[in-house]
């Protein structure tokens, strides 16, 4: 299918991307997984975001260490059971997300530039028609 071209396309400038920030050490798949998620789901347990991650609470817990140290997420007591710990993104954290999405833009935007208006055009007049039949967007609008 077609869009399976498209998407391959915009995917190996993704991957090429995420590659370049795990190999400077900055951070992991699991790592960028759970501020995704944080962004997506806003404050979450320890358990809950080891839930959603399909990890340990051990293992979120390290992971929790890791992001608390680069001061991409906070961790509070829970207000109603101080034994509990809510984790949130930070706003640093929450830039993090939206650079990765604005990335996303800008490399649909790349592949999409090399065709001619006409063709971009019809393609921008059928998304707009797709819109509202779509479910709701987890990430919010950004400009590339």
């Amino acid at each position: 299918m077609d869009f399976d071209r498209i998407h391959g396309l915009v995917s190996g400038r993704l991957f090429s991307y995420i590659a370049r920030e795990m190999q400077n050490g900055d951070i992991s798949y699991s790592q960028q997984n759970a501020l995704f998620i944080l962004f997506v789901n806003g404050t979450l347990s320890v358990g809950q975001l080891a839930t959603e991650l399909g990890l340990s609470q051990t293992a979120t817990s390290h992971l929790i260490d890791r992001l608390l140290a680069r001061a991409l997420i906070s961790r509070i007591e829970h207000p109603e059971d101080r034994r509990r710990k809510i984790i949130a993104l930070t706003p640093a954290g929450r830039e993090r997300i939206l650079d990765m999405k604005r990335f996303t833009v800008a490399s649909y935007l790349a592949v999409l530039e090399t065709l001619p208006e006409p063709v971009v055009a019809s393609l921008a007049h059928s998304l707009r028609q797709m819109a509202d039949h779509l479910p709701a967007p987890l990430l919010p609008d950004v400009d590339p």
